[in-house]
């Protein structure tokens, strides 16, 4: 009997470490935030407390419509992080959706022409 609930217990503990770190129901490893997008990419990840890969940052503006207001979210600014830092070209946009500036980022610091 002693052998069965050592056994019992082992295996348990070997089952709890293998599923330590499985993914959620989100499909994200679990200490991890992101947006999946519907064609398989992800946006805005967040591993290990860094940004990594693509960002989208967006804000909400009020959008008059003959006599009414919406919101809408636009898209403010776009690039890659690495390691919490910017990496190559992040493009910056207008409420309107036009390109108002691109920087190329090295390491986190634009680089100068």
């Amino acid at each position: 009997m002693k052998v069965k609930l050592m056994i019992f217990i082992f295996l348990t503990t070997i089952y709890m470490l293998a599923c330590k770190n499985e993914p959620d129901k989100t499909n994200r490893i679990v200490g991890t935030s992101s947006y999946e997008l519907s064609n398989g990419d992800t946006i805005n990840l967040i591993y290990n407390g860094l940004k990594q890969g693509h960002w989208v940052v967006m804000k909400t503006i009020a959008v008059n419509h003959v006599s009414v207001t919406k919101t809408e979210r636009v898209v403010v600014e776009e690039g890659f992080y690495k390691d919490n830092k910017k990496e190559g070209v992040w493009k910056y946009f207008n409420n309107d959706g036009s390109l108002k500036d691109s920087v190329l980022y090295n390491n986190g610091e634009p680089v100068k022409d």
